[in-house]
């Protein structure tokens, strides 16, 4: 590994204030511990130091200047230490109950330590009480511990307050101090006087709603900066696998959460615990190059993943082996001799450069130029500016008319860019992009269930309904079509939905899984062209365990093909029969690399259904054909002339168009540098792009790949 620098002793690292940098101790066999200081954006460069008061400590945050010390794991040793001044605060050991220490959730410093009104304070999920530290105007040996149920407070606050409504993530911002309790941001008005301190919970505001949250886990990240207040809620599906990430920023004026669509020139760094929930900070104003990103750091301190904000991607990035966990973002602190004058110096003279002449070129000469942009970067110049919008008119396409032969009929990339009114569509073997504006009718908020036969399925969040609408959707032609949702039996509450054919077909059927009560689950089943209400397929959950969605169903005759989220095949003879629930068979998933991160994927390939299963980050690909007659799967090495296309929400299995896209799966992920579409070769057994017909990058897992958040899918070109 290599490591540019070593610093000893009072020596530090030159950090600079426009670049994250973060700090973990590693212990060497003296005893005697290192504290390695890495960047974000190159982990293998490191810079070592030894800073004697973080010797046998770990870093809980830094906060106004100053990092929180505690000994871990018992977490009865606290302390405050200021890198300017050297100054460091011991406070008196944090024991509670019994003499045992608090189960401690968040911690925050209301105001630097010399503050009138500063105190540290930590939340308890367990006892629901605020254990706090008077700081301002006493001196060490004072200090004392006191333990506040906030309870009560909390209940004349929020009506039917149960155990799930606790404070956590608090935060600084403008002087006041905020935390959140469940769907709520609860003011926490701290008033210090000179013989007590008083807290009162106020209240604030709402969380912003969102529709399509899964039932998987998620976290709440509460984070103020100056006046800025920020929310930020990050999802993981049901492998926790990293699924959604939405920021908000808080206006002040009007007293809403308005979603943002860009960072800029900032970054949030978030770390998930598993002994906390998190540690988050925020730093503005860093160098170009790197804002723009939301980067989380998993609970295993192994794997980063950056959210870049603007354009709703994420990529996955693996740490250094010798990473310890703990990790501290040093944007807040000021170490001394650390040359910031100098790097402020360096980067007020780059900003002080002329400004570009770009606006000043005439159109026709803006429109030539526009010609050698493809995809992102057209869309890019077109945002710039009025002029740039006018010189680059929007790409439209139809059948054939611009394209290559192979990509009329290839299934494409198909992303939903909610803020730009967008859906693009990318060609995965030669990466070229195209555009078509979104229908009116299809912006705002949606989920797509499914994707076959050129259409989609998509369900459309209606805030003024009590229930939302589906549509089919064929993108190639513009024809929406409405799916009714009303009638004796309504359309279920499921995380997936899927159809048996397109919806201009009479044969075409809906089918939704969902719970239904405490002991069944049922699929609901619905003819598109009938007039007749649907009907549910009633099962009892002991046949498909705590989780009853099917993900990824395959169709073949009259029979129903998917799968558990444990990697059980499901399957349902004679769909159409009301009576089907007695022929019904569940398959264990095959001997395979299975683990509590394993994905499995279901696709119909020519006459047969195949199982695709995949380690967490891709290490592991096997493919399985099952066996209709022994009801058992077979592990197969190639897919012949055919490819398997596969992304959350869909898998499709086609006959090769080109020689060069034979045997292999392809994914919905990009290669985070060409922003090629990532494919898994079953000859070589690695990962690669392409570009045209050359086989570009080779690599092993999904490390150094990104995949979108916004909607997307796999879709098959259908102009009819």
């Amino acid at each position: 590994m290599e490591q540019k620098q070593i610093f000893c002793g009072e020596q530090f690292p030159p950090l600079s204030i426009k670049h994250p940098w973060l700090v973990s101790q590693k212990a060497e066999e003296d005893d005697i511990e290192d504290q390695i200081f890495y960047t974000i954006n190159d982990p293998l460069t490191q810079y070592r130091c030894r800073i004697p008061e973080w010797v046998g400590r770990y870093i809980d945050g830094c906060l106004h200047g100053w990092v929180i010390l505690y000994d871990y794991p018992h977490e009865v040793m606290w302390s405050l230490w200021n890198p300017v001044t050297r100054e460091i605060i011991h406070l008196p050991p944090l024991i509670l109950k019994n003499g045992k220490p608090g189960v401690l959730e968040d911690c925050c410093l209301s105001h630097a330590p010399d503050h009138p009104s500063s105190i540290i304070f930590f939340t308890r999920r367990d006892e629901q009480t605020i254990v706090f530290c008077r700081l301002a105007g006493h001196q060490e040996n004072k200090l004392t511990w006191t333990d506040m149920s906030y309870m009560e407070q909390l209940k004349n606050i929020i009506n039917d307050v149960d155990d799930e409504f606790y404070l956590h993530c608090p935060t600084c911002c403008n002087g006041k101090v905020y935390a959140l309790s469940k769907y709520n941001v609860i003011e926490v008005d701290i008033m210090v006087n000179d013989t007590e301190v008083v807290i009162n919970l106020l209240p604030f505001t709402g969380l912003p709603y969102l529709q399509f949250l899964g039932i998987c886990s998620y976290n709440h990240v509460l984070k103020g900066y100056g006046r800025d207040l920020f929310y930020i809620l990050i999802e993981f599906d049901e492998i926790e696998k990293l699924r959604v990430v939405y920021i908000y920023k808080m206006n002040m004026t009007s007293m809403m959460w308005e979603e943002m669509e860009d960072l800029k020139d900032a970054i949030f760094f978030i770390e998930l615990r598993d002994d906390k929930a998190f540690y988050s900070n925020y730093m503005p104003n860093i160098a170009s190059e790197l804002g723009g990103y939301i980067h989380i750091l998993d609970q295993m301190g192994k794997v980063m993943y950056s959210t870049n904000v603007k354009d709703k991607t994420i990529s996955i990035s693996a740490m250094p082996c010798a990473v310890p966990k703990r990790y501290l973002s040093l944007w807040e602190c000021s170490f001394p001799g650390d040359h910031r004058e100098l790097f402020s110096k360096q980067e007020k003279k780059k900003d002080e450069s002329p400004e570009s002449h770009l606006l000043n070129i005439p159109l026709d000469v803006l429109g030539k130029i526009i010609e050698f942009c493809v995809g992102i970067e057209f869309l890019n110049f077109r945002a710039a500016c009025k002029s740039c919008l006018l010189a680059a008119p929007m790409i439209r396409w139809d059948n054939g008319n611009g394209l290559k032969t192979y990509s009329s009929v290839s299934p494409w990339l198909m992303v939903f860019n909610k803020h730009r009114g967008i859906i693009s569509f990318t060609d995965p073997m030669f990466g070229d992009k195209y555009f078509i504006k979104t229908p009116q009718k299809l912006i705002g908020d949606l989920r797509i269930h499914y994707s076959k036969y050129g259409w989609l399925l998509i369900e459309k969040y209606e805030p003024t309904n009590e229930q939302n609408s589906f549509v089919f959707f064929n993108p190639f032609t513009g024809d929406i079509r409405e799916l009714p949702v009303g009638g004796a039996v309504p359309m279920p509450f499921a995380s997936s939905f899927c159809f048996s054919a397109p919806p201009t077909s009479p044969n075409c059927m809906v089918f939704g899984p969902g719970n239904y009560d405490d002991s069944s689950w049922g699929i609901y089943i619905r003819r598109v062209s009938s007039k007749r209400p649907g009907y549910i397929i009633v099962f009892d959950n002991g046949d498909a365990g705590c989780d009853p969605s099917l993900r990824y169903p395959a169709f073949n005759g009259e029979d129903l093909y998917a799968l558990l989220a444990d990697g059980r095949l499901f399957l349902l003879e004679k769909i159409e029969d009301t009576d089907s629930s007695s022929r019904h068979v569940l398959v264990k998933s095959p001997r395979s690399c299975r683990g509590p991160s394993t994905r499995y994927f279901l696709v119909k390939c020519d006459q047969h259904v195949l199982l695709v299963i995949m380690c967490e980050f891709g290490e592991s690909i096997e493919v399985f054909k099952f066996n209709d007659f022994t009801k058992e799967w077979e592990e197969i090495n190639s897919l012949g002339r055919h490819i398997i296309i596969i992304s959350d929400n869909t898998c499709l299995s086609i006959e090769a168009k080109m020689r060069e896209m034979e045997n292999k799966i392809y994914f919905s992920r990009l290669h985070s540098e060409s922003e090629k579409i990532v494919f898994y070769s079953l000859e070589t057994g690695r990962y690669h792009t392409s570009n045209d017909k050359n086989i570009k990058e080779s690599f092993e897992d999904f490390f150094g790949t990104k995949y979108h958040l916004y909607p997307h899918t796999w879709i098959e070109p259908s102009w009819s």
